[in-house]
Parts: C-alpha cells; sequence; structure tokens
C-alpha cells in the first residue's frame, strides 16, 4: 500500500522515517508493537470500522437472551440504518441536482445548442445514477432483512466457554473458525461478515488462547469430531 491511499494519516510521518539499516535486536519487541498499532490503526480508519461508544456496548449486553426478541431488535436496528441511508442520500441527491442545474445555467445558451442535442443531454442526467442508488441501497435492505427474519439463530458470539457450549452447531462452527485464524486481516473478514466486533470477541480469544481443554473442544468441532457437553463423558482422543 502506497503512502497515497492513507492521506493525512499518521503512516505518512512513520514511513519517512523508516531506518535504512536493519533494527538493534534489542528493539525488535519494541518495533513489533509498532507494527502491530500500525496494524490497528489502519484497520480502525480504512476498513471503516470506528471504536464503538459505551452506548454500542450497553446495548449488546443488554442484548434479549432469546433469538425471537433478538431478530426483533436487528430488524428494528437495520430499518434504523437504512432510514439513515436514505437520507444521507437524499442530501446528496439535493446537493448534486442544484450543482447541476447551476452548471446547465452556465453551460448551455440556447442559440447556438440544437434543441434536440440539448433535450439528449438533459436526459443523460444524474437521475439515472440516482436511481440506480437508491436502487442498491432498497436491494441491501430487504436481503439483510430477510436474512434476519429467516434465520432460526442469529450468530452472537458467546463471551464465556458454557455460552459456546450451550449455542447452536452453527455457531459453534462459526466461532471456531474465527478462533482459528491466526492473522487480524483474515479475522477482520470474518467479523465483518458475522456482524461482529472486537470487544465481542476479545474474552473468548483470551480464554481459547490460555484453556488447553477449552482449545481442545473448539478443535473437536473444527474437525468435526464428537465431543461431549457433560466433561465426564467427553470422547477420548
Amino acid at each position: 500500500m502506497d503512502s497515497a491511499s492513507v492521506d493525512g494519516s499518521v503512516f505518512d510521518a512513520e514511513l519517512s522515517t523508516s531506518p535504512s539499516s536493519p533494527p538493534n535486536p534489542d528493539d525488535l519487541e519494541k518495533l513489533r508493537a509498532m507494527d502491530q498499532y500500525r496494524m490497528n490503526l489502519w484497520i480502525l480508519t480504512q476498513r471503516d470500522r470506528p471504536i464503538p461508544s459505551m452506548d454500542d456496548m450497553k446495548k449488546y449486553l443488554d442484548r434479549p437472551q432469546d433469538n425471537a426478541s433478538r431478530r426483533r431488535r436487528a430488524v428494528q436496528e437495520l430499518d434504523e440504518q437504512f432510514e439513515e441511508d436514505l437520507n444521507r442520500m437524499y442530501l446528496a441527491e439535493s446537493e448534486d441536482y442544484l450543482k447541476e442545474a447551476h452548471d446547465r445555467y452556465r453551460a448551455f445558451e440556447n442559440e447556438i445548442v440544437d434543441r434536440e442535442r440539448l433535450e439528449e443531454a438533459k436526459a443523460i442526467s444524474s437521475k439515472n445514477l440516482w436511481d440506480h442508488v437508491y436502487s442498491h441501497v432498497y436491494t441491501t435492505y430487504q436481503l439483510k432483512k430477510g436474512t434476519i427474519e429467516g434465520s432460526e439463530a442469529l450468530l452472537h458470539f458467546p463471551q464465556t466457554p458454557a455460552g459456546y457450549k450451550a449455542a447452536s452447531v452453527e455457531t459453534q462452527q462459526a466461532v471456531a473458525e474465527f478462533l482459528s485464524l491466526t492473522t487480524p486481516e483474515d479475522k477482520e473478514i470474518r467479523l465483518a461478515k458475522h456482524n461482529w466486533t472486537w470487544w465481542q470477541t476479545n474474552p473468548l480469544e483470551e480464554t481459547f488462547d490460555s484453556d488447553p481443554e477449552f482449545k481442545d473442544i473448539v478443535q473437536r468441532v473444527l474437525n468435526a469430531e464428537p465431543w461431549s457437553r457433560d466433561p465426564r463423558r467427553r470422547t477420548s482422543i
């Protein structure tokens, strides 16, 4: 990635001061921390995944426990997002319309422009573009709403091993695949796919890294091996 793609960010200053000689081995730990910081900053600034507010985190913690209530809340939040997207689109469309009208007023003179060509130019306007934008926004909304309403269980990321064991098979598989990933880039793709956030996944990630027994359960799910919810009856390897 070149510096132009992150213009105005701290990357410009960092890149300009990069040393040309190999780093001191004693500084490697500090450099690794700096690299991780740059990666996290790039994800937050370029992937459009801002740090959630306290209200957003509280809303997640206060979410309903049953699937039907969670689906209703998800549809309500989707409706609010759709309305916000439409308001932003209409504002941009009105600004574009005023600019187009102003440009036409300054660019065309009926005395020198053929009437047929003038009508043709009017037909090729930004209206076609905005019709396409609206169709895209509306179709995306309908697809997401259909997915939510038609799903038997939304993929909420469990916070504890007990929550993981009690989750649906679909959720267990999705979470197991996420926990097995090793790069921030791959994890970011899964976060976007399932609409998860890092503050939801972090507790179970830490448990996965520190608890061999839980890691074994996750590995069994990945390998489609049987495991018992009762540890006294767990199948041995």
